[in-house]
Parts: structure tokens; C-alpha cells; sequence
């Protein structure tokens, strides 16, 4: 059954990313890549992780879940650059500050850096089954998945500017939930994967806010 919900998130996150791409298509606002990257890295988890107990222990699996650890590490984060881009394109009037827009990518760039060490650095991939499931764990570093709560955090932050601004709470919604999903998800990692679907939501509210911001404005 486990297994199955793994897999089936990932197919709404196939949706999501087609939704994300499709809005990428019409704005043609670089700042939408980072979440279509980062979606993609969510789908490559879901199903790694679905299919493990069927593709079995042994390097195959192993390299998959490196992919899993690399692309996390690589691409949350920069999540901050695209909540700060949402502020940007709503007309929020510091936010069009290129010194403001430079410490924010610098800020990532950082946050990157330690999702890097934690991640790839310390990176000591053992087997670990649960409930029918089969996924490398990181057996090199334990504690909080700090790069991606600070990226749901950041989300959050401008979802109350946008509720503020635009009178659309589901960005701050869509990220609040992620972050109630997200520590339940070290013991329940499926509902983590469910908080990440409400955070797609929360993306392509905040996508669909500052396009409207734009034909009004």
C-alpha cells in the first residue's frame, strides 16, 4: 500500500510540473525553472523510492538514490530565489531592489552550499526497508533537513505578502502545510511526500498571482 501512495504522488507531481511548465510557456519568466527542477527531483524520489523493493538492493538501487540526495541538495534551496521572484512580480515595491535581489541569490547560494555538505559530502548511502519499501537512507549525516525548511519558511513568508497584497491566502496555505507535513514525515514519509503536492499548489497559486499582477498592471 506503501508503496503504491509513493507512486501515485508521483504521478500528481508529474501533473503539477506539467502545470508549472505549461505556466513557464506562457510567462516565460525564468524564475519558474527552479521549481520545475525541483518538482522533477520530486518525481525521480517518488518513484525511486516506489519502485525500490521491486528493482532490489544492490548498486542499481544505490546510484538511483544518489540521484535522489544530489538533486535535493543541488536544487531546493534556490526555492528562495523563486518566493523572492513571486514578491518581484507582484509589484511589491523593496522587493525591486537589485542589492535586496542579490543578497537573496548569494543567501541561497549559501543555504546551497550546506544542503551540498550534508547531502553530497557526508553522503553514506545504507539500505533501509520500510512498510513494503526499499530506499537508501544517508547513514552520514543526521539532523533536520535544514536547506528545505528554510526554503518552505521563506515560501510561507512571502505567502502572507501575497495573501496581504493579492487577497489569495493558498500560497501561504499550500507552504504551511508542507511545513506541518514535513517533520511527520520522518516518521510517516509518504505524508511527506503529500505536504510536497500542497506545496506545488502553493507554487503555481504564487505563478498564477504574479501573472495576473502583470496583465493589470
Amino acid at each position: 500500500m506503501t508503496t503504491a501512495l509513493y507512486l501515485i504522488a508521483g504521478i500528481i507531481q508529474m501533473v503539477l510540473t506539467t502545470v508549472m511548465i505549461r505556466q513557464f510557456l506562457r510567462s516565460r519568466s525564468l524564475y519558474l525553472i527552479i521549481p520545475i527542477l525541483v518538482f522533477g527531483a520530486l518525481i525521480v524520489d517518488n518513484f525511486v523510492v516506489g519502485l525500490g523493493a521491486f528493482i532490489g538492493e544492490g548498486e542499481t538501487l544505490k546510484f538511483l538514490n544518489a540521484i535522489r540526495f544530489y538533486t535535493h541538495a543541488l536544487f531546493t534551496s534556490w526555492m528562495i530565489i523563486f518566493s523572492f521572484g513571486i514578491l518581484r512580480r507582484i509589484g511589491i515595491g523593496w522587493a525591486q531592489s537589485k542589492l535586496l535581489h542579490s543578497l537573496v541569490c548569494i543567501f541561497a547560494a549559501f543555504v546551497t552550499a550546506l544542503g551540498v555538505y550534508m547531502d553530497i559530502v557526508k553522503l553514506v548511502l545504507v539500505p533501509k526497508a520500510e512498510n513494503g519499501t526499499l530506499r537508501y537512507v544517508n547513514d552520514g549525516f543526521h539532523g533536520p533537513p535544514v536547506p528545505a525548511i528554510i526554503a518552505i519558511i521563506f515560501l510561507m513568508a512571502v505567502g502572507i505578502i501575497v495573501w496581504i497584497k493579492r487577497k489569495s491566502p493558498w500560497v501561504f496555505l499550500g507552504s504551511l502545510a508542507m511545513f506541518i507535513c514535513a517533520p511527520l514525515g520522518i516518521r510517516f514519509p509518504v505524508v511527506g511526500q503529500f505536504g510536497e503536492i500542497a506545496f506545488g499548489g502553493a507554487i503555481i497559486s504564487g505563478e498564477n498571482e504574479a501573472h495576473k499582477a502583470k496583465i493589470t498592471n
